[in-house]
């Protein structure tokens, strides 16, 4: 943990929230090694899955653009993350976008929805697009030499006979854009 806060140290106050992964020390008064790093980096703690409301605020148009982000940690047993993220996607039909951890997959796709909006008399139709996200994740899952307890042996994917995956993460790109009569975002996602 020590080895992690001094990373991080640099990016306290700068995080919009950390989730609980399935790896993490439980101290004695109930808090984890997750909430403790939380925590030390001045961030709202997440739990499980969450959404989060990113609110843009334009003053010269006196109007804000929201973003609604759902993310989560996520599982994976092999399976793709999208096709996880698609499932729950109609449950939460006003998202404009899905993230999940813990497979280390990394990527996105966009998936185009049809949205109506205004009022009696007045319906409109416009486009609007979801982004989906598989956050990855920066550990190595096979590394040559590597010891546990001081004999040779690899991580849980090597075990498993797992297929390696990229290292690293995503940068999510939000541009919030106040159309004539509605609001709507554009998203980017790089990897």
């Amino acid at each position: 943990m020590d080895e992690v806060k001094e990373i991080l140290a640099p990016s306290k106050g700068m995080w919009m929230g950390l989730h609980e992964g399935h790896h993490y020390l439980e101290y004695e008064d109930g808090t984890t090694s997750d909430t403790d790093l939380a925590h030390f980096l001045e961030a709202p703690f997440l739990g499980t899955a969450a959404a989060t409301r990113l609110r843009f605020k334009n003053k010269e148009a006196r109007q804000s653009v929201d973003c609604l982000i759902w993310s989560g940690h996520g599982e994976g047993a092999g399976q793709d993350p999208f096709a996880r993220l698609l499932k729950v996607a109609p449950g939460f039909p006003q998202m404009d976008i899905f993230i999940q951890g813990h497979n280390t997959q990394l990527g996105s796709k966009k998936l185009d929805t049809i949205e109506f909006y205004g009022g009696t008399g007045n319906l409109r139709m416009r486009q609007r697009t979801v982004l989906f996200v598989a956050a990855g994740g920066f550990m190595k899952g096979y590394a040559q030499g590597s010891m546990i307890a001081g004999r040779a042996q690899g991580s849980y994917v090597e075990k498993g006979m797992m297929r390696p995956t990229s290292v690293g993460g995503v940068v999510i790109e939000v541009i919030p854009r106040h159309k004539e009569d509605y609001n709507d975002l554009d998203m980017f996602c790089s990897v």
